[in-house]
């Protein structure tokens, strides 16, 4: 088992700008509202991280380095790392439920534990923090990154690295339109109103905004 000392800890916000995200992952109906819907989980997300006053590092697609989502992930660690720091707590853009208290809990963890993970229902991960001794680049770079797998061979992953690990408590993260239907409920009033502002972007109806009602959006504000 990995040793652990007084370690620094920085946040590592792993994300693409939102023009790159809305091609690659579309989170609306049109291209406009849904770079706008991309952007605000952007900044939703960035302002969360912020709160914690931990530092914190944003690396989009353009300085990311690799040829695969592993590489370019781990390549962000190793960066990270050799700035001094001694732990890492990974988020991206697609969770808008994860709190400023989620990180911090992270980061506590972090003291006594080399790993703490925010599992997500499609078998991601939606936070990682690694500690830099629990940080193999190459066996890091070969988890089943972007995949229904990803947290089965990270935990693997931890498991051959001796590594003691945390699991937060799981969340929801969005990837298609589909997934809004089962997730926003779970957001606070403001965000889900701002939500369907930026859905109605080109629409002539809110009705039609991604077949969800508006009585969803505005239903349990808790």
């Amino acid at each position: 088992m990995i040793r652990l000392n007084t370690q620094k800890t920085a946040i590592l916000f792993f994300s693409r700008t939102a023009k790159t995200e809305a091609k690659i992952k579309p989170l609306a109906q049109g291209k406009r509202a849904s770079e706008s819907v991309a952007e605000f989980a952007i900044q939703t997300i960035h302002r969360v991280a912020k709160q914690t006053n931990i530092p914190l590092f944003v690396i989009t697609e353009q300085e990311q380095r690799g040829s695969t989502f592993g590489e370019r992930f781990a390549h962000a660690f190793e960066d990270i790392f050799q700035q001094g720091f001694e732990k890492v707590i990974a988020i991206g853009n697609d969770c808008l439920s994860i709190s400023a208290e989620d990180i911090l809990s992270a980061a506590e963890y972090l003291k006594e534990n080399t790993c703490v993970i925010g599992p997500s229902r499609d078998g991601g991960a939606y936070l990682i923090g690694l500690h830099k001794a629990a940080f193999q680049k190459l066996a890091f770079c070969d988890i089943f990154w972007q995949s229904a797998n990803t947290l089965s061979t990270l935990q693997n992953y931890l498991v051959q690295q001796k590594c003691d690990s945390v699991l937060l408590s799981e969340k929801a993260d969005i990837d298609t339109i589909s997934d809004w239907a089962s997730v926003l409920k779970t957001f606070s009033f403001n965000i889900r109103k701002q939500l369907l502002l930026l859905f109605a972007i080109g629409k002539k109806t809110l009705a039609n905004c991604f077949y969800i009602s508006i009585t969803n959006l505005y239903c349990a504000t808790t």
